[in-house]
């Protein structure tokens, strides 16, 4: 992805729960995304955070019929889930990251 911008490298906007890298706030490109996914045959739409909340849901219930592919207009994205640990509590710490957008999630590991 070329990034069309003069924003700097280090740059990173968090908007509604979605960490945007790359991209100050005031750049055009610094809005997260919104994609289509599958869930349970059926298509949903929103930004990262939208599908965490889902992906969540299924991570609980052990349902596994929500697609790791989410789609833009002209591009598709394959979801990279990276397990950070747990913590003291027993909640376990993960980040979902497509491009160069990420969302910070967790699951109670006590079920």
């Amino acid at each position: 992805m070329t990034q069309q911008c003069t924003c700097p490298t280090g740059a990173q906007v968090e908007l509604g729960s979605v960490v945007v890298s790359g991209h100050e706030v005031s750049c055009v490109h610094g809005e997260p995304r919104r994609y289509v996914w599958q869930d349970g045959g059926h298509l949903q739409v929103g930004t990262l955070a939208d599908y965490a909340r889902t992906w969540e849901h299924h991570a609980y219930s052990g349902d596994s019929d929500l697609s790791g592919e989410l789609r833009t207009w002209t591009e598709s994205y394959r979801l990279r889930v990276e397990p950070l640990g747990a913590d003291d509590n027993d909640w376990m710490h993960y980040r979902l990251t497509i491009g160069n957008e990420s969302v910070y999630v967790q699951i109670d590991g006590r079920s």
